[in-house]
C-alpha cells in the first residue's frame, strides 16, 4: 500500500483503499494560528519536523515550496516519521510538521495550521498496488476484498 504516484506507471494496477489528507501542525500556542488567511510564505522561516526527501509527503512540501519560488523548508529534525510518538517533539516548540488527520485525537497541545490549499495541496489516495495482468493467490484476492471492505 502506498499513495498513487503521480507519474504515469505503466505495468502497475491500483485498488483504492482510502482517500486523507495531511496537514501542517504546530504547538496550540504557535504564534502562526493568529495569522489569518495564512499562505505557504508565512511557513519559509519557520523551523521543520520533516520525514526523509524519499518520502511522499515531504517531496509534496518541497514541490509547493519551489513552486512558489522559496526556500525548502528549513528542517530542525529529519525523521523516518514510523510513528505518531514522534509528534511529541513539537509540544512547546515552534517546530512545524506535517502529519496525518488520524494523529489529532492522540496529540492534545497540537492543532492544525489553516494553510491555504491551493499554495500547499496535502489530500492523497492510499492504494494497494500490484502488477497489471499479474497473478494474485487466492490469500492475496482475500487480503484485497478484506482492505476494501474495511476502507468503505
Amino acid at each position: 500500500m502506498a499513495p498513487e504516484p503521480k507519474a504515469d506507471a505503466d505495468g502497475l494496477s491500483f485498488v483504492e483503499l482510502l482517500r486523507d489528507s495531511l496537514s501542517v501542525l504546530a504547538d496550540e500556542s504557535h504564534p502562526l494560528h493568529l495569522k489569518r488567511n495564512l499562505r505557504l510564505a508565512d511557513l519559509a522561516d519557520q523551523e521543520w519536523l520533516l520525514p526523509g526527501p524519499t518520502i511522499p509527503a515531504r517531496q509534496q512540501v518541497d514541490a509547493a515550496f519551489a513552486r512558489l519560488g522559496l526556500d525548502v523548508p528549513r528542517l530542525r529534525v529529519e525523521t523516518d516519521f514510523g510513528s505518531t510518538s514522534l509528534l511529541h517533539l513539537l509540544r512547546r516548540t515552534a517546530m512545524l510538521c506535517v502529519a496525518g488527520t488520524e494523529s489529532f485525537d492522540a496529540l492534545e497541545g497540537l492543532r492544525a495550521l489553516n494553510v491555504d490549499t491551493n499554495e500547499l495541496d496535502l489530500r492523497r489516495h492510499i492504494r494497494a498496488v500490484f502488477r497489471k495482468d499479474a497473478y494474485l493467490s487466492p490469500l492475496a484476492q482475500s487480503m484485497m476484498a478484506l482492505l476494501q471492505e474495511w476502507t468503505n
